[in-house]
């Protein structure tokens, strides 16, 4: 009796180690993708600017042909 009672107990501490490390492991993977998504978001918001910015340039090289294009005439 005493035999399972100490294996039981022998489980239990297993268990709850095994327990400890997945939560310390499960904060650190939160963690992770918080930061992983807070660099997302700003990867997105750099993009918008960069495809605002390309806009912006493209429509001014059309402007600047059209203008040049037109003295030729």
């Amino acid at each position: 009796m005493k035999t399972a009672v100490a294996k039981a107990d022998g489980a239990k501490e297993a268990f709850q180690e095994q327990l400890s490390v997945s939560r310390a492991e499960s904060k650190r993977l939160e963690e992770g993708l918080a930061q992983a998504s807070a660099q997302l978001a700003e990867a997105q918001i750099l993009a918008e600017q960069y495809s605002a910015e390309l806009t912006q340039l493209s429509r001014y090289r059309d402007a600047v042909l059209d203008t040049s294009g037109g003295s030729d005439s």
